[in-house]
């Protein structure tokens, strides 16, 4: 098994990612489109210049980082930190219309659902499924380094 210290410590989907920087990209454009040919409607062009800069940047940060103490999965808003002696497993289940997304179940029953790991695409399976697994084995790495 591979040691933890060459694990990698940031965990996100590729396909998720790219779909997020397709649609802000077009969310810009569509912004800067509507900034330059009407005068006005420039508010509202850099009102959606704004909110897709902000939206791709947040989807670029939607992932479950690796800490000493826990993880801590970034959302589009906000963030969950939990610390591993509350996580029971990783999971993945569906969630809305994503048939693939990475869920944290946690001892209390209660789940923290990470868009980072998600695809909506069975052929993408892989992108949620492989992280999910590396994850299950770094905590029981740690459940056994604290037994």
């Amino acid at each position: 098994m591979t040691s933890t210290t060459h694990r990698r410590t940031i965990y996100r989907a590729k396909g998720l990612l790219a779909s997020g920087i397709r649609v802000n990209g077009a969310l810009m454009v569509i912004g800067l489109l509507v900034l330059v040919l009407s005068r006005h409607a420039q508010v509202l062009g850099v009102l959606l210049l704004v909110i897709g800069i902000v939206m791709m940047w947040r989807g670029y940060n939607l992932e479950v980082h690796i800490r000493s103490d826990g993880v801590k999965v970034q959302h589009w808003i906000g963030s969950h930190t939990l610390s591993w002696d509350e996580i029971d497993r990783f999971d993945v289940s569906p969630f809305e219309k994503y048939p693939y997304v990475g869920h944290v179940i946690l001892k209390n029953g209660k789940e923290v659902i990470s868009l980072g790991l998600s695809t909506p695409h069975k052929k993408n399976a892989s992108y949620v499924q492989v992280p999910v697994a590396e994850l299950n084995a770094l905590l029981d790495e740690r459940r056994h380094a604290h037994a």
